[in-house]
């Protein structure tokens, strides 16, 4: 059963060899027919040599094209430009003031955090201490009326003496 198997694959073998040997032949011949049929000289016939005048002369018609252009299209290009470079300014200042007003935002955030800070510090956790930085020390307690800012009525409950 291993023989038969062995010489199957061997004649496989051999007959892929074959066909690749025959298809390379085969490919080297259509080449040859293809690029040797067809001189260099059939795919460029009407192509001479330029001389130094020509190319002159064609370099000259080819500046006198472009001067035409310019002249055709050079002012809307300029204006164009022009349009474009006033369109960038004006998007570099507007990206500039909105930079400036955050950072004025920003610095006047950071003041009115210092100033809670520096109150947070004032305020101290002694009751009589933040009594007193109210103001409240100097005001001074209920007096009592004196007789003479008292009527002679009810108001006293003994009589002074």
């Amino acid at each position: 059963m291993n023989t038969v198997v062995q010489n199957v694959v061997k004649g496989l073998e051999e007959i892929t060899e074959e066909t690749a040997k025959e298809v390379a032949k085969q490919g080297g011949e259509i080449a040859k027919g293809v690029v040797g049929g067809i001189a260099g000289a059939d795919w460029v016939a009407d192509i001479k040599p330029t001389s130094d005048q020509d190319l002159e002369k064609k370099k000259r018609e080819d500046e006198e094209r472009k001067k035409v252009e310019m002249r055709r299209f050079g002012r809307k290009v300029e204006e164009e430009i022009g349009d474009i470079r006033q369109e960038k300014k004006r998007k570099e200042e507007e990206e500039e003031k909105v930079f400036l007003a955050q950072i004025e935002q920003k610095r006047a955030e950071e003041a009115r955090e210092r100033q809670v800070m520096a109150g947070m510090n004032a305020e101290s956790s002694n009751p009589a201490k933040r009594k007193k930085a109210k103001g409240s020390a100097l005001v001074q307690g209920e007096k009592k009326p004196s007789d003479s800012d008292m009527s002679a009525t009810a108001e006293f409950s003994k009589k002074p003496d």
